[in-house]
């Protein structure tokens, strides 16, 4: 049965819909769960581009089969949500090009209309469909190696009647470890900052943001000036292991006494709930003058994030490997570079590591020393000696990628031990910050002044 008119038609990784052929209650929107490297305008020049090649006309697809299908997709979503870019709905694209009699012609069409960054969206999203071989969304992440869960499983445990509320406490929803409950509630906070700030109005925002600086030079260039590890010095205020850090807190000043003092970079914490942190913070470091270049230090989930942090004058940004599947990672890295941004991969353990060197294109990694699966927090700056050891510091150096130990730092011996390992930067943020003048520790921790202004 030949489908009516092209109007409405939308052409998407693994979603193919007539909706002007629905009556008004049936219609399907756009899922949300989109990649954002599919933009509405690019979904709007591939239809135009089928219409002309009258793809619709020749099309057998039954609209009612399809919405049926998308309909038992959102099912499997809600049971097992996890807001991968991939998670959608509908057949194969293979598929729907066969059934529709024009698969070279549709196929060459959308490729000639789709940005690089879709075209290879679309390849990761049906490769990852070949893997999963019926697999939920989060058996194929435990796979790529990630353990924390975006959201809770079986829902919120937080339910209501009435004026009364209770919690249903099981495994499914009881975060495993800290950083799985910062995830969860950080999901739920970015799906609630996309609705009162499109991405439309964020992206309008980048037209004004400040030019981006030099992430990674600058940690290389002051590696070869002063002959020790880089600094990326922390402003932070807070952490959830040692509570407020810092009492009489201005995010300015302490970021102009660390850069007066030798810093190279500096990471600025945008987390509010567990750090006490903000983007504002970031934008008013920017606005005041201060040449170091910036990384957002915030729990990435979603690319709107990193569009966010460029328009408050953002020079890198921090992807958890712990937390990211492969193909989240290589789909957020490609925003970075489209935008001009440093990434910095942090990875813990062995297997996040071969993770992270297994995706072609990363220039920086962070070791975190602190094991946030752990209740206790425990810091061992040996971490970082033995990642590096062996075929994977091999790696690395051939490679030339950056690597930064984080954590657990606070004596001119952990610099030494660190540097031997083969670091060329560190982030420090506590020992730095409790103390009176934060610029001045730097010395401390170094031994040495390492100021180069």
């Amino acid at each position: 049965m030949a489908m009516p008119a092209a109007t409405g038609f939308f052409f998407a990784p693994f979603q193919f819909r007539q909706a002007k052929s629905l009556s008004s209650s049936d219609k399907p929107s756009i899922s949300r769960h989109a990649p954002l490297g599919i933009s509405p305008p690019s979904l709007f020049a591939i239809s135009k581009n089928l219409a002309r090649r009258g793809v619709s006309s020749r099309c057998s697809v039954d609209p009612k089969t399809l919405l049926e299908e998308e309909e038992a997709a959102e099912k499997r979503r809600e049971l097992n949500s996890t807001n991968l870019p991939w998670d959608m709905p509908a057949p194969r694209v293979e598929e729907l090009f066969d059934q529709c009699g024009a698969a070279k012609d549709v196929e060459e069409t959308t490729l000639a209309s789709t940005s690089a960054t879709a075209k290879e969206e679309i390849s990761n999203s049906l490769k990852l469909r070949e893997c999963q071989n019926g697999k939920l969304a989060e058996d194929v992440a435990a796979v790529h190696g990630v353990k924390i869960r975006r959201r809770p499983p079986t829902g919120p445990s937080k339910h209501y009647v009435g004026p009364f509320e209770f919690r249903l406490e099981n495994e499914g929803n009881t975060p495993r470890n800290i950083l799985e409950k910062i995830i969860w509630d950080k999901d739920l906070e970015v799906t609630q900052l996309k609705e009162r700030r499109p991405l439309i109005t964020i992206k309008k925002a980048l037209e004004n943001a400040p030019p981006v600086r030099d992430f990674i030079g600058t940690l290389k260039a002051s590696y070869k000036h002063t002959g020790m590890p880089a600094l990326i010095a922390e402003v932070k205020k807070a952490s959830p292991s040692r509570g407020v850090l810092r009492e009489n807190f201005d995010p300015v000043e302490v970021a102009n006494t660390y850069e007066k003092h030798g810093a190279a970079c500096i990471s600025v914490l945008t987390d509010e709930k567990y750090f006490q942190g903000s983007f504002e913070n970031l934008e008013s470091i920017r606005r005041a003058g201060v040449k170091c270049p910036l990384l957002c230090k915030e729990f990435i989930v979603d690319a709107w994030q990193i569009y966010y942090a460029r328009s408050k004058g953002a020079d890198a940004i921090l992807l958890i490997a712990a937390v990211l599947p492969d193909l989240d990672i290589k789909y957020l890295t490609k925003i970075c570079r489209l935008l001009g941004l440093a990434a910095l991969i942090e990875v813990h353990n062995e297997s996040e590591l071969d993770r992270v060197l297994g995706i072609e294109g990363v220039q920086l990694i962070g070791i975190n020393n602190r094991n946030l699966g752990m209740k206790t927090f425990e810091v061992d700056i040996s971490n970082t000696k033995r990642l590096l050891e062996g075929e994977r510091g091999e790696l690395i150096r051939h490679r030339d990628i950056i690597v930064v130990s984080e954590s657990g730092l606070f004596t001119p011996e952990d610099i030494s031990y660190v540097q031997d390992a083969g670091i060329k930067a560190v982030l420090v943020g506590e020992s730095l910050i409790k103390q009176d003048d934060p610029g001045r520790a730097i010395s401390g921790l170094f031994g040495k002044s390492i100021s180069v202004r």
